[in-house]
Formats: structure tokens, C-alpha cells, sequence
């Protein structure tokens, strides 16, 4: 009853924020961003200790026995909860190079002019929405390389290989050093959202809130 859920809630509280957390990511997200904020996560709680493997596949955090997933998707069971930590923003994008050799590209409907590197963890498949006509509509692509490293996706377009739409979190280095321009502009992409995903009734519930609280004010818009 009641005074055994206080006595859980005083034991959760007392481990709170000790012991090993088990995440699961996608690539994007661990290289580009979730690194770089491990150190101070690890300064701020110094007794937790972490396991994160790092693939594209989407998982169900239960019975794989993870504590949290990071994902674009929303939670398929019951027994899920989700919390939305912020929007990944894409871009079309290319070098330079390509763009002189191959020409501009002035609306969506040209892309498919144009050897096509794609994402295939996007939720759309290979299709994309831009807004056009007041309306996000749909543009089916002809894909010459799709795969599901954005990472690989990102070095084929820096040397030249064609067009590619992925997240700015990925490529925002690249376009500041001006090795990737943007194409499209006119038109926005639909963006999606990262959430983290993970068990309603987990253990760890209050080592997760902390590490989402950290990553939420961390955040800067990408």
C-alpha cells in the first residue's frame, strides 16, 4: 500500500542519482551533440555512470533493457512514455563545387535532376515535404544513395558526390566553413522531433529526468 510506495519513493530518492544508466541513440545525435555535453552531465553527477550504445535501429527500450532511447519516432507501447526534447531541422545542402558543376538548383521539383544521397531513417521514407502553396507537399525522390548513416550521407556530399537532406546538427560546421551550402531556402522542411523514449515505471526514472533537465537547458537551436 502507501507505506510500502513511500518506502520505494525514499529508496528512489536515496539512488537517485547514483548507479548506471543504460542509453540507446542514433548516431547523429552521439557524435554531434551528446558527446560534447558528457563531460559537464558527468561533472554535475558524478556517481552515475553510463552504457550507451550507439546505432540507427529503433528499439524497444523494454525488452532490449534500456533505460532511455533517443529517437524521431513516437513510442509504439502502452507502457512507454515519451518527452520531446527539441526539433531536429534539416537541410538540403551540397558543396559548392557540385553546385557550379551541376548547376542551382530554384525549387523542389529539380532535385530529382541531381544524384540524390538520402537518409533512411526518416520517418517519410523517400519522399520529403516542403512548404510550398501555403502547405507542406509531398516531393517523391529518385534516390541513387540511400543508407542509414548520415554520417557517410554528410562525407559523400563534402566530396562532391551530389545532394543530400540531413540535419543541421550534422552538417552546421560544414556550412559555417562554407565546404556545404544550403539549397531550397524558399522552401522549409518539415522537422521532426527528438524524444526520449523509456519504461513509465522505470527505476531510474529520476536519473533520466535529470539527464533530460540537463540536455533541455544545454540546448541551443540547431
Amino acid at each position: 500500500g502507501q507505506i510500502e510506495q513511500l518506502t520505494d519513493q525514499m529508496a528512489n530518492s536515496k539512488n537517485a542519482l547514483q548507479g548506471r544508466l543504460r542509453i540507446h541513440m542514433a548516431p547523429g545525435f552521439a557524435i554531434d551533440y551528446f558527446g560534447k555535453h558528457l563531460t559537464s552531465f558527468l561533472a554535475s553527477y558524478p556517481d552515475i555512470d553510463m552504457d550507451i550504445v550507439v546505432n540507427d535501429k529503433i528499439i524497444d527500450p523494454i525488452s532490449a533493457g534500456f533505460d532511455v532511447v533517443f529517437q524521431m519516432f513516437p513510442p509504439t507501447g502502452e507502457s512507454l512514455i515519451e518527452r520531446k526534447l527539441f526539433n531536429i531541422n534539416r537541410v538540403v545542402c551540397a558543396t559548392p563545387e557540385y553546385l557550379q558543376q551541376h548547376g542551382r538548383i530554384t525549387h523542389p521539383s529539380e532535385l530529382n535532376q541531381y544524384t540524390l544521397g538520402f537518409y533512411s531513417g526518416y520517418p517519410s521514407r523517400n519522399k520529403l515535404q516542403f512548404w510550398m502553396n501555403e502547405r507542406f507537399e509531398d516531393v517523391n525522390l529518385n534516390v541513387k544513395v540511400l543508407s542509414s548513416s548520415i554520417h557517410l550521407l554528410r562525407d559523400f556530399a563534402l566530396n562532391h558526390g551530389g545532394v543530400v537532406c540531413l540535419p543541421t546538427i550534422v552538417v552546421h560546421e560544414s556550412i559555417l566553413q562554407q565546404r556545404l551550402v544550403t539549397i531550397l531556402n524558399d522552401y522549409p522542411l518539415s522537422h521532426y522531433g527528438l524524444r526520449a523514449v523509456f519504461p513509465a515505471n522505470s527505476k531510474n526514472i529520476n536519473k533520466i529526468r535529470s539527464l533530460l533537465d540537463f540536455l533541455i537547458t544545454r540546448h541551443a537551436t540547431l
